[in-house]
């Protein structure tokens, strides 16, 4: 798939985004086109610049990824949302699932792992391998 990939970013935590944000743009059909540090920012930012995709932290101010997610789809808003984590528990996974993410995927996951996550969620698809 040739076409460009446009993506929002959700991480209270600068360095993460940044690094995710580098390792992105380093992809020749990615873009990312907006940034948030908490959940309402989140919302704010997908709903007025329309991603392809959301990735999401789980865990943020104001709105954890998890509520992000349940917002966004009780808007009924296409948006492609990966739900980004620390937590290796079955539990965060399938409230993930539940609250209508297309994937779930563990920070410490590598940049292979991360990618092909992306453009399969991106694709239509969903990847909740961790």
């Amino acid at each position: 798939m040739n076409q460009t990939i446009r993506v929002v970013l959700a991480d209270d935590h600068f360095f993460v985004r940044d690094g995710i944000k580098s390792l992105l743009e380093s992809e020749k059909n990615i873009v990312v086109v907006g940034e948030a540090t908490d959940g309402l920012e989140a919302l704010e930012i997908v709903t007025t610049t329309n991603p392809d995709l959301l990735i999401v932290d789980i865990r943020m101010p104001h709105h954890t990824g998890i509520e992000v997610v349940e917002k966004l789809r009780n808007l009924k808003n296409p948006v492609k949302i990966i739900v980004l984590s620390m937590h290796e528990s079955e539990e965060y996974v399938l409230k993930s699932i539940k609250a209508g993410a297309d994937g779930y995927l563990l920070k410490g996951s590598s940049k292979e792992e991360f990618l092909k996550a992306l453009h399969s969620v991106a694709n239509g698809g969903k990847d909740f391998t961790g």
